[in-house]
Protein backbone atom coordinates (compact mmCIF):
# COMPACT_ATOMS: atom_id res chain seq x y z
CA UNK A 1 0.00 0.00 0.00
CA UNK A 2 1.66 3.06 -1.09
CA UNK A 3 0.64 6.98 0.27
CA UNK A 4 1.70 10.15 -0.42
CA UNK A 5 2.50 10.78 3.10
CA UNK A 6 3.34 14.69 2.95
CA UNK A 7 -0.17 15.75 4.04
CA UNK A 8 -1.64 15.05 7.56
CA UNK A 9 -4.58 14.01 5.33
CA UNK A 10 -3.05 11.77 3.70
CA UNK A 11 -1.22 10.39 6.55
CA UNK A 12 -4.70 9.72 8.65
CA UNK A 13 -6.07 7.83 5.54
CA UNK A 14 -3.62 5.35 5.20
CA UNK A 15 -3.68 4.90 9.08
CA UNK A 16 -7.33 4.10 8.68
CA UNK A 17 -6.98 1.77 5.64
CA UNK A 18 -4.31 -0.19 7.25
CA UNK A 19 -6.43 -0.50 10.52
CA UNK A 20 -9.35 -2.09 9.17
CA UNK A 21 -7.63 -4.29 7.16
CA UNK A 22 -5.33 -5.57 9.50
CA UNK A 23 -6.18 -3.57 13.06
CA UNK A 24 -3.53 -1.99 14.93
CA UNK A 25 -0.47 -1.97 14.39
CA UNK A 26 2.02 -3.57 16.88
CA UNK A 27 5.19 -1.53 15.61
CA UNK A 28 5.21 1.99 13.81
CA UNK A 29 8.28 3.06 12.22
CA UNK A 30 8.30 7.16 12.27
CA UNK A 31 10.97 7.19 9.38
CA UNK A 32 11.41 10.62 7.76
CA UNK A 33 14.60 12.33 6.28
CA UNK A 34 15.78 15.00 3.92
CA UNK A 35 19.12 14.50 3.01
CA UNK A 36 20.59 18.48 2.37
CA UNK A 37 23.20 20.38 3.67
CA UNK A 38 22.18 22.52 6.08
CA UNK A 39 24.96 24.51 6.36
CA UNK A 40 26.65 26.91 8.54
CA UNK A 41 23.87 28.27 11.08
CA UNK A 42 24.93 31.68 10.55
CA UNK A 43 24.32 31.78 6.79
CA UNK A 44 21.41 29.24 6.44
CA UNK A 45 18.45 30.72 4.86
CA UNK A 46 15.53 30.55 7.52
CA UNK A 47 13.59 28.41 4.79
CA UNK A 48 16.02 25.96 4.33
CA UNK A 49 15.75 25.17 8.09
CA UNK A 50 12.58 25.43 8.36
CA UNK A 51 11.97 22.86 5.40
CA UNK A 52 14.56 20.38 7.00
CA UNK A 53 13.03 20.75 10.37
CA UNK A 54 9.39 19.78 9.04
CA UNK A 55 10.29 16.99 7.31
CA UNK A 56 12.49 15.56 9.89
CA UNK A 57 10.35 16.16 12.93
CA UNK A 58 6.45 17.24 12.35
CA UNK A 59 6.28 14.85 9.27
CA UNK A 60 7.64 11.84 12.07
CA UNK A 61 5.39 12.83 14.65
CA UNK A 62 2.42 12.69 11.78
CA UNK A 63 3.00 9.01 11.37
CA UNK A 64 3.00 7.74 15.11
CA UNK A 65 0.27 10.26 15.87
CA UNK A 66 -2.90 8.84 14.57
CA UNK A 67 -1.82 5.12 15.45
CA UNK A 68 -1.50 5.81 19.53
CA UNK A 69 -5.05 6.22 20.12
CA UNK A 70 -5.37 2.52 18.96
CA UNK A 71 -2.16 1.37 20.65
CA UNK A 72 -3.46 2.99 23.75
CA UNK A 73 -6.74 1.07 24.17
CA UNK A 74 -4.95 -2.22 22.78
CA UNK A 75 -3.31 -2.00 25.97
Amino acid sequence: MMSDVSTWKNVTRLVEQVMSLAGVPHTVVANTNVIESVGDTWAEPLEDWSKNEVVNLIRAFHRVRPVLPGKIEAR
